[in-house]
C-alpha cells in the first residue's frame, strides 16, 4: 500500500510524499474532539504474507477502550508474514495502557525511514512503540533510519518490551524531546538486540531512580542473549526530579552487555555522579566522570560543534548540531573491531570507518587523516612524477599510492598540465564612452581587433595575446502601464495623470546604462452615487455591484438597485469598465421592523464576483482557512483570513468555476479574465 500520489503519476518513483501527504485519520467522530476517535487507524491480524505500508501520515487514533491498544497501528499474531512500514509519520496518536502509536505482538515487522512525533502513552506503556510477544521469543523487529520526537508514557516513551523477542535492531535512528515518569527506552527481553549509530538527546525523566535507557532487566542471566550498543551519543538527557537521584539514567541489567565507541555526556548523574551503572563490557568510549573498570574510557568534553549548552529540561536536539568538531577527542578515538559490517552506515548515512580509524558517536568525519589526494602540476613541454614516468601531455589519471604514518593507504592522483607556446583572444566589451586600461598598459576607447601582449605563463611559455574589444552602445525602452486612480514608478514618484514623458536609468545585464520610458494610461475610479426612491437603492450604471451596510458587504446584492431590508447605513462599491473599484458615500436608511426581532447572522461575500485578477472577501471569522477548490475538487489555493477583508490573487487561475470554503460555508466563485 503505497501513499503520497497527486494522481496523475504513472509510475511509483514520481510520487512526491512531502508535497502530496495521505493522511489516515482517526479522528472520525467530531472534529477535534479525541474521545470519540478511532481505537485504531490500520489494525492487522494472522497475516501470513508480506506486507509493505509506505508513505502514509497515521494520526488521532485514540485506544482509550478497556483492552485496546496501538492507537496509530494494532499488530497481532503475523510470525509467518513480514510487515514493513516505511516514509511513514505516526503523529498525535493515543492509548491508555499501551503503545501509543503502535502495538506489536507475536510479528515480524520493519520500521524505516518513518517519524513518531507527539504520540503518547500516559498512564501506560510504550509512547511511540510497544512490543509484546507470547510466542516463545520468535518476533523480530527492525527500527531503521527513524526519527521519535516528542513522545510521551509513563514508562517507556519511544518504546518499550516486556516479553521475549528473537532479535531487536535499532540503527541510524533519532530520539529527543521525548518525555516519561519512568523511561525513554526499554527493551527488557530479547534473544538478540542491537542499538547502532543513533542518538539519544534532549529526553526528559522524573524519578528518584531513572531506568532512562533500560536493558535486558527481564532477560535471565543467560549470556547467550546478546546486548551490544555501537556507536551512539547519548548526551543532555535530563532527569527533572527534584530530590536525591539515587541510580544511574543508562541501566544494562546482565554484566555480559556491551557499550562499544559510544559518547556519554552531559546526563543527569545519579548521586554517586555516575551516567551508567557499572558492571557491563564498556571499552573504546568517552563518558562524563569515566566508568570503573572501563577500557580505553575518555573523560572530556566531546566538543559537539553546536550543542545546546544551556538546556535543564527536555528539548529539540534537531535545531542543534551534536556532530564531532575539528577538535574533538572523540575523532578517530574508536575501535574498528567493534563497527557492524552489515550497519556500518554513520546517522547521516555516511560510511564507517573514515580516517583509518573510526569515531566514536553516531557521526562519523573524515577529519584527522587525508587518504587521497591530488598533486596539482604546471609544467612546460614535459614532466616527470613521482612514479617516474616522463609526462608530454595533459594526465588527470595517473595515480601513486603512498604508506600513511597510521599504516593507511593514500592514494595521490596526478593533475598535469603541460604548457607549450599558445596564442589566445582576450575578448573585451565596454559600454559607450568609457574606455579599457589593458595588460599592455594602453588605454582603449574604440574597438580594437589587433593589439597584442606577450605572456610568459608559470610554466614558463610564452603566449600571445590579442585583444578583441567591442563598444556596446546604451539601449532605450518603453515601459508601458495601466493603473487605476494613481500609480508608483521605479523612479519612486506617484502618478495620478496619464504620463508619456517620465524616464528612468538602469543598468543593463551588459552594465551599460538603458533608458526607460514611461508609457502610463491613468483610468479614473469610479465615483458612484446612491439615490433613494421610496424604499429602493439605485447608482448609476457600471460593470459590477456589491451593497454595503454598515462598511459590510450585503451578500447576494449585486445589482444595480437593492431595496434595504433593516435600517443602518448603506453604501456601493462598483467596478466600472476599466477594472477600477470606487465606493459610494454612505446614506443612512431607516426601515420600520416594528416587534420583529432581527436574527442576523454571519455571512461570507465575494467581490468583484465573476472575478478577473484578484477576489475579496467579506465576513469570514478571523483565524479561518480560505480553501479554493475546482470542480474536480482538487484545492488550487489555500490562505489564513487575517483582516475583516481578505483579497486573494487570482491571476494564475483559469477562467471557470470554483468554490471557496471557509469553515462550513461554500460559496461559488467565477473566474472570467
Amino acid at each position: 500500500m503505497y501513499g503520497g500520489f497527486a494522481g496523475n503519476e504513472t509510475s511509483i518513483t514520481e510520487r512526491n510524499i512531502t508535497a502530496n501527504p495521505t493522511v489516515l485519520n482517526g479522528d472520525i467522530g467530531q472534529a477535534g474532539e479525541v474521545s470519540d476517535n478511532s481505537y485504531n487507524v490500520i489494525r492487522g491480524s494472522n497475516i501470513t504474507s508480506d506486507i509493505e505500508l509506505d508513505g502514509f501520515r497515521i494520526i488521532n487514533g485514540n485506544c482509550n477502550g478497556s483492552s485496546q491498544t496501538g492507537g496509530g497501528l494494532r499488530y497481532l499474531t503475523s510470525l509467518s508474514g513480514h510487515l514493513l512500514i516505511k516514509n511513514c509519520y505516526f503523529y498525535s496518536n493515543r492509548a491508555s495502557s499501551y503503545g501509543g502509536a503502535v502495538y506489536i505482538s507475536s510479528s515480524n515487522v520493519t520500521i524505516e525511514n518513518c517519524e513518531f512525533g507527539s504520540n503518547q502513552c500516559s498512564g501506560g506503556r510504550g509512547g511511540a512503540i510497544y512490543t509484546f510477544n507470547n510466542n516463545d521469543g520468535y518476533s523480530n523487529l527492525v527500527i531503521r533510519g527513524s526519527k521519535f520526537v516528542g513522545n510521551v508514557a509513563y514508562s517507556g516513551a519511544v518504546h518499550d518490551n516486556s516479553a521475549p523477542y528473537a532479535s531487536i535492531l535499532i540503527d541510524r535512528c533519532m530520539f529527543t524531546n521525548n518525555s516519561s515518569d519512568n523511561g525513554i527506552l526499554q527493551i527488557d527481553e530479547f534473544n538478540n538486540a542491537k542499538i547502532l549509530n543513533s542518538y539519544l538527546i534532549g529526553n526528559k525523566v522524573n524519578t528518584f531512580s531513572p531506568t532512562f535507557i533500560s536493558i535486558g532487566q527481564l532477560n535471565g542471566s543467560s549470556t547467550a542473549k546478546t546486548f551490544e550498543m555501537v556507536n551512539c551519543t547519548i548526551a543532555h538527557n535530563y532527569d527533572v526530579y527534584t530530590n536525591t537521584i539515587q541510580t544511574e539514567m543508562i541501566k544494562l541489567h546482565k554484566s555480559h552487555h556491551q557499550v562499544r565507541n559510544c559518547i556519554i555526556y552531559g546526563n543527569t548523574p545519579s548521586a554517586a555522579g555516575r551516567q551508567m551503572k557499572l558492571g557491563n563490557v564498556v571499552s573504546d568510549c568517552l563518558i562524563e566522570n569515566g566508568y570503573t573498570n572501563g577500557i580505553n574510557i575518555l573523560n572530556q568534553n566531546p566538543q559537539f560543534v553546536n550543542p545546546n549548552g544551556s538546556a535543564t529540561s527536555n528539548f529539540n536536539a534537531s535545531s542543534f548540531d551534536y556532530s564531532l568538531s575539528a577538535t574533538s577527542p572523540c575523532i578517530n578515538a574508536g575501535n574498528n573491531n567493534f563497527v557492524n559490517a552489515t550497519h556500518n552506515l554513520d546517522l547521516n548515512k555516511q560510511t564507517r570507518i573514515q580516517g583509518c580509524v573510526v569515531d566514536l558517536g553516531c557521526y562519523e568525519t573524515d577529519k584527522m587523516h587525508t587518504f587521497t589526494a591530488t598533486d596539482e602540476i604546471i609544467a612546460c613541454e614535459t614532466y616527470t612524477w613521482i612514479d617516474d614516468v616522463t609526462y608530454t601531455e595533459n594526465n588527470t589519471t595517473a595515480t601513486f599510492t603512498l604508506q600513511s604514518a597510521l599504516g593507511c593507504d593514500s592514494v595521490v592522483t596526478l593533475n598535469l598540465t603541460i604548457g607549450h607556446p599558445t596564442t589566445a583572444t582576450d575578448v573585451r566589451t565596454i559600454c559607450e564612452g568609457s574606455s579599457l586600461q589593458w595588460i599592455d598598459g594602453n588605454t582603449y576607447t574604440a574597438e580594437n581587433n589587433s593589439a597584442t601582449h606577450t605572456l610568459t605563463t608559470p610554466a614558463g611559455c610564452d603566449s600571445i595575446v590579442t585583444l578583441n574589444l567591442t563598444v556596446l552602445p546604451h539601449a532605450t525602452g518603453t515601459d508601458v502601464r495601466t493603473a487605476c486612480g494613481s500609480f508608483t514608478w521605479i523612479n519612486g514618484q506617484t502618478y495620478t495623470q496619464s504620463n508619456t514623458t517620465a524616464t528612468y536609468a538602469l543598468t543593463s545585464s551588459n552594465g551599460c546604462d538603458s533608458i526607460v520610458h514611461l508609457s502610463l494610461t491613468i483610468n479614473p475610479l469610479p465615483v458612484p452615487v446612491v439615490s433613494q426612491s421610496g424604499g429602493t437603492l439605485s447608482t448609476q450604471p457600471f460593470s459590477s455591484y456589491q451593497w454595503r451596510r454598515n462598511g459590510n458587504p450585503v451578500p447576494g446584492e449585486t445589482l444595480q438597485a437593492y431595496t434595504p431590508t433593516q435600517s443602518g447605513n448603506y453604501s456601493v462599491t462598483v467596478t466600472n469598465a476599466n477594472g477600477c473599484t470606487g465606493t459610494s458615500a454612505s446614506q443612512n436608511v431607516t426601515v420600520s421592523n416594528v416587534g420583529i426581532k432581527e436574527n442576523e447572522k454571519q455571512f461570507v461575500a465575494l467581490f468583484p464576483n465573476p472575478a478577473n485578477n484578484y477576489v475579496t472577501i467579506s465576513g469570514a471569522p478571523l483565524g479561518a482557512m480560505a480553501s479554493v477548490a475546482d470542480l474536480t475538487g482538487k484545492t488550487v489555493l489555500e490562505t489564513r483570513i487575517l483582516t475583516a477583508e481578505t483579497t486573494i490573487n487570482t491571476e494564475k487561475l483559469s477562467n471557470g468555476v470554483y468554490f471557496i470554503t471557509i469553515g462550513s460555508v461554500v460559496t461559488k466563485l467565477q473566474i472570467a479574465h
